[in-house]
């Protein structure tokens, strides 16, 4: 780098992973390249893979229940069939079949909507306007059915 150019970068100081989070270490800090060569290339790697190994171990058990409660979500629908949801339901011939089709098609179809909509609203404002709309649905579902 030419001495007429100073950039600045932020960048995160992961000294003291696992500490508490008043702990002066992990603070956020502005600097330029120049204080952060101090550390050799292998030590700041090292330093970034701690911290990301730390991170995955946070978030890994997480997303394994998240993926295994989905996939029992996707398949309920052939667990009712098998509990006898066609007699039930007075369902007759082919309509069971459809009406597994159009389950999918529109979970897939609005999973990826979701996913736009999430990153758009955020998800401290999409979840409980998700679970609000659930709740007055099941409620109208309540009284219609009674």
């Amino acid at each position: 780098m030419g001495s007429s150019m100073s950039t600045k970068v932020e960048y995160i100081e992961v000294d003291g992973l696992g500490g508490s989070p008043d702990n002066d270490s992990d603070r956020v800090a502005s600097g330029s390249f120049e204080e952060i060569d101090d550390d050799s290339p292998e030590k700041t790697e090292r330093k970034l893979d701690k911290y990301c190994a730390k991170i995955d171990r946070r978030i890994l058990l997480y997303a394994v229940i998240l993926c295994v409660l989905n996939q029992s979500d996707r398949g309920s629908i052939g667990v009712a069939k098998v509990v006898g949801l066609e007699e039930d339901l007075g369902m007759a011939n082919n309509d069971f079949n459809i009406a597994a089709t159009l389950f999918t098609v529109g979970y897939l179809s609005l999973e990826m909507f979701s996913n736009f909509v999430l990153k758009r609203v955020g998800a401290s404002r999409l979840l409980p306007i998700l679970g609000i709309l659930w709740g007055l649905n099941a409620g109208l579902l309540l009284v219609y059915c009674s």
